[in-house]
């Protein structure tokens, strides 16, 4: 969009340098973060990092960003997700514990902003906090996640290795129709690729629950390639969630892969 210099703005009065690592952005915020830098094509995103007061100088911030959004796209909704310190690490994921919204409507945003904060004193939270042994200050270190929604023809997750037994010499596609939640939240067996790694040749495949459409083979050789770019980005085996939008590839989120 022609307004926004970057896809990827963090909010608040201090600059980059002074928040761009985990402990100022979160799990979340900090690979998109890692994505944007590295040229991979991520959602317009804003930020508000970890211990920034959520003040009426933050909501002006906001609202700017997300008229910059509607200015071009009338239409657009936003997504508001948590990003805690201790989310999608190398050894604990957190996954599901913090809130995420979707569809979210510009004047809906800062109570979706409120909720997240408030996730982090869940019970759930402190519970499995206290199961892989963190203190519950550094549970409750949160960063704000604000992005344009993507109008997904389809959704998944790519593994840069094979999760189940750690082959990194193949890469593993699940995807779905539409958004990916349904994925994420176990409602639907999704199509599944299994992909060489180094030639692009797909080792198997297996159809899903739907019907719809399926992956075009330059969609996912892309993705193949960019599996290799990202474990020397991110120096690890990673989780990647992606939305296909008119056949461009927007990365979501990323993570490392926590099971192998």
């Amino acid at each position: 969009m022609d307004k926004m210099k970057d896809r990827f703005r963090i909010l608040g009065n201090q600059v980059e340098e002074q928040v761009a690592g985990l402990e100022r952005m979160g799990g979340k915020a900090y690979g998109l973060y890692v994505l944007d830098k590295n040229g991979f094509q991520i959602p317009e995103t804003a930020v508000i990092p970890v211990g920034t007061k959520f003040d009426s100088q933050i909501l002006f911030q906001v609202s700017n960003f997300v008229k910059e959004i509607l200015d071009s796209d009338s239409n657009a909704l936003f997504s508001v997700r948590s990003s805690g310190c201790m989310e999608d690490g190398h050894q604990t994921s957190f996954a599901g514990m913090y809130e995420t919204y979707l569809n979210v409507k510009q004047e809906d945003i800062e109570e979706a902003i409120r909720k997240c904060y408030q996730s982090a004193h869940s019970n759930r939270v402190e519970s499995y906090g206290e199961l892989m042994g963190i203190k519950k200050e550094e549970q409750k270190r949160m960063a704000i996640v604000i992005q344009k929604m993507v109008c997904a023809d389809m959704s998944g997750v790519m593994f840069t290795s094979n999760p189940i037994d750690g082959n990194q010499s193949e890469v593993i596609i699940e995807a779905v129709n539409g958004l990916g939640e349904k994925l994420v939240s176990g409602q639907i067996t999704p199509d599944y690729y299994c992909i060489s790694k180094e030639n692009g040749e797909l080792l198997e495949f297996e159809p899903g629950d739907e019907d719809g459409m399926h992956l075009e083979k330059k969609v996912y050789e892309t993705m193949r390639l960019d599996a290799k770019k990202l474990v020397m980005c991110f120096a690890s085996e990673m989780d990647i969630e992606f939305s296909v939008e008119n056949g461009n590839i927007v990365y979501l989120q990323a993570r490392s892969i926590t099971s192998i």
